[in-house]
């Protein structure tokens, strides 16, 4: 009863732990990797740096607004812009991600 408990429990590990990275093969090498945006960059900057993004998710509040930049493969990031009203806007923090992990 023990061993086949803790074959599910290794088995459980493997499955959630699998990210669709390591699913699609091992990550490009260091030299292969776009440059990581430099924070307070503006969006045009990091687009031509990075390319287009391939999802933009925006909030919009009462004196300012957020945008999010996803990249997927190869890049796995979430670029966050910080756009203040009537001021430029600016990289306000970069994160790297996992496609279906909120």
């Amino acid at each position: 009863m023990r061993s086949s408990l803790r074959f599910l429990i290794a088995l459980a590990g493997l499955v959630v732990g699998r990210s669709p990275a390591t699913a699609d093969g091992p990550p490009p090498p260091l030299a292969d990797r776009p440059p990581t945006p430099k924070l307070g960059s503006s969006p045009e900057t990091v687009r031509k740096a990075l390319g287009a993004p391939d999802h933009v998710a925006r909030q919009i509040v009462a004196d300012r607004s957020l945008e999010q930049w996803f990249y997927r493969h190869p890049h796995f990031l979430r670029l966050v812009f910080l756009c203040p009203r009537g001021e430029k806007p600016h990289l306000q923090s970069v994160r790297p991600f996992e496609p279906g992990v909120p």
